[in-house]
């Protein structure tokens, strides 16, 4: 996944965390016809939709901790389509267990009825929940810059609290690079199984492929996420991230 929709969509995801911190529980959505409540439970936290339109193609929920500095990776994402979408109409629930115990959450869904993926959601709803209980890592886990800061590896395999399934491929590196205070560009290259990646110089040579005009030195980090599975739902969560370096493009 190269500088396309994941990419575009996350950083969207994330501009609009930083505007909507200090929600409702229950926030109605723009149109004011849908409503997500946020329940805690034994597993973690479930989302619960007062509906869902019937030509709703995708369902993105981001849910990253409040106030809380992201260095351990405390953020996750499901991108849900197709079959696990179905699930979710008839049920009008999303469960996550993948949260630290009696942490606060922001939550952010967004609801589209487009068949182009690229483009924005129709309906944006914003919620924050208390987490009951929670599947996280066992121990910390730190990801290391490496090859002059060409690459990351991340220190161990984790090892979680509670059983997990992974998806097809266990982990998903993305970097981050700020352009300035209010444009951030990401790049990221698909799911794999190794503890390392080298963004460099694939993420560059992209860049010049992409059309990315921008030259100098910016401030830049790197999230590991772990692919897990719950309920046919695939949530990437965050498990570690770099310290902030420079990258020059």
């Amino acid at each position: 996944m190269k500088l396309k929709s994941f990419t575009t969509t996350l950083l969207l995801i994330l501009a609009i965390l930083f505007l909507h911190t200090g929600c409702a529980t229950t926030q109605p959505a723009a149109d004011n016809s849908i409503e997500i409540a946020t329940v805690a439970t034994p597993d973690g936290m479930s989302l619960r939709f007062s509906k869902i339109p019937s030509d709703t193609t995708r369902i993105f929920v981001y849910i990253s901790l409040l106030n809380d500095d992201p260095i351990d990776g405390s953020q996750m994402f499901a991108d849900i389509r197709g079959t696990a979408l179905e699930q979710v109409k008839k049920s009008k629930t999303i469960n996550c267990p993948f949260v630290h115990e009696s942490s606060e959450y922001s939550v952010i869904a967004f609801l589209s009825t487009s068949k182009d993926y690229n483009d924005d959601s129709d309906i944006t709803i914003n919620a924050t929940s208390i987490a009951g209980g929670g599947i996280r890592p066992t121990h910390a886990l730190s990801l290391d810059l490496i090859d002059e800061n060409t690459g990351v590896l991340l220190s161990d395999t984790p090892v979680f609290t509670g059983e997990v399934t992974y998806g097809a491929h266990k982990y998903m590196y993305k970097a981050t690079i700020d352009i300035d205070d209010n444009h951030s560009i990401g790049y990221g290259e698909g799911a794999t199984d190794s503890l390392s990646w080298h963004f460099l110089p694939s993420m560059t040579e992209n860049f010049v492929k992409e059309g990315f005009q921008e030259k100098g030195t910016f401030p830049a980090f790197v999230t590991v996420f772990c692919n897990l599975v719950h309920e046919d739902i695939t949530w990437s969560v965050g498990v570690a991230q770099t310290k902030d370096f420079r990258i020059s493009l």
